[in-house]
């Protein structure tokens, strides 16, 4: 039966590793962010600023649901 302090570090250890996913979410979502306004900032005169909001668009959402997915993950390790 493992000890409760080996226990303890490895919660420690799964806090430590929740919080640096938290930080590199956090890190894209401010890239995301960036990329939002300088494109909002040009004038979408060519094919290229289409496909670039279509790829946006799209990597927006998939963030939206790596965070839906980290928040069930927090949900779950907190019960």
């Amino acid at each position: 039966m493992p000890s409760k302090r080996f226990g303890a570090i490895n919660r420690a250890m799964d806090e430590d590793r929740i919080e640096t996913a938290i930080e590199r979410i956090e890190a894209a979502r401010l890239r995301l962010v960036a990329a939002a306004e300088k494109l909002a900032s040009r004038e979408a005169d060519d094919g290229a600023d289409s496909d670039l909001a279509e790829r946006h668009a799209a990597m927006k959402r998939a963030v939206a649901d790596n965070l839906t997915r980290l928040d069930d993950l927090i949900g779950r390790l907190e019960a």
